[in-house]
Formats: C-alpha cells, structure tokens, sequence
C-alpha cells in the first residue's frame, strides 16, 4: 500500500477509535515491520545499541513477532 494511502487510512481510523479491529491490524503490523527492520541491522559491533531500541518498542505486545524475526534472520 502506498504511504500516501497508509496515512490517509491512519488519520480516519484514528479518528473513529483506537479500538477498532482496523486500528489493532495497523499497529500490529508497524509493530512487526519495525521489529524487523531493527533485526535485520543487528550485528557484533552495534549489539548494544539495537538492544536500546528494541527496548523502546512493545516488546510485551510482540514477543512472538520478535522471536519469529529472530528465528527469521539468522
């Protein structure tokens, strides 16, 4: 989908409700897109630094998309 129409989709369904089964499919897959992406750039010299970020996401929320990543990428 086009990020164009990815921001127009947020802002409606953002303003309907949090709630929405539409809104919970969104986050989940920014959640799994951004899991990914700071797996994929780990290595032995910046370990420590990507472990900070992962820390900044909702780790509780998406531990098996996290796992999967790993799983994934090695």
């Amino acid at each position: 989908m086009p990020p164009y129409k990815m921001k127009a989709m947020l802002e409606k369904l953002k303003q309907e409700s949090q709630e929405t089964e539409a809104y919970q499919k969104y986050m989940w897959e920014s959640l799994r897109k951004s899991l990914n992406g700071i797996v994929n750039k780990v290595n032995v010299s910046n370990i420590s630094n990507i472990v900070m970020e992962l820390f900044n996401e909702n780790l509780m929320r998406g531990k098996g998309l996290l796992i999967k990543s790993i799983m994934k990428a090695q």
